[in-house]
């Protein structure tokens, strides 16, 4: 897109068309240096994000079981307390009655064994396939 801009900013300064050529230069030069930021520093905060919350972003023991969630042997909080619950792409967000929101990631068999326990505890769950705004349930 910036080489054609400039190209085309080339073109207006040929055809007299100083107001243009001026508008679509700085749009490219601003362009440019977008470019230029990302690849360098935008692209590593990005590969940051993903290899947190994909990689490194999980405790040693999560039990999930009829009574309640315990991380590392710390009871967080019983299934009783929890509203609802959405599944997006191996994230679970639970929201308690309090209002407060819990993340969990799982895989494979873990994703079918807490999907069991949350529709035995009669929860509300639902599977989402595209981004949805989290904050409109929390503040329901």
């Amino acid at each position: 897109m910036t080489p054609v801009l400039f190209l085309l900013s080339i073109g207006c300064y040929f055809v007299k068309s100083y107001p243009m050529f001026y508008v679509g230069m700085g749009i490219s030069i601003i362009a440019l240096i977008w470019i230029i930021w990302f690849q360098s520093k935008g692209k590593k905060f990005e590969n940051n994000v993903h290899e947190f919350v994909w990689n490194k972003s999980r405790y040693n023991k999560v039990e999930i079981d009829i009574q309640g969630i315990k991380l590392e042997d710390k009871k967080i909080c019983e299934l009783k307390e929890i509203d609802r619950v959405f599944l997006y792409k191996g994230f679970f967000f639970l929201i308690t009655n309090e209002k407060k929101l819990l993340v969990l990631k799982t895989v494979g068999v873990e994703t079918e064994e807490l999907i069991k326990i949350i529709k035995e505890a009669d929860i509300l769950f639902e599977k989402r396939e595209e981004p949805f705004n989290i904050y409109e349930y929390c503040k329901k």
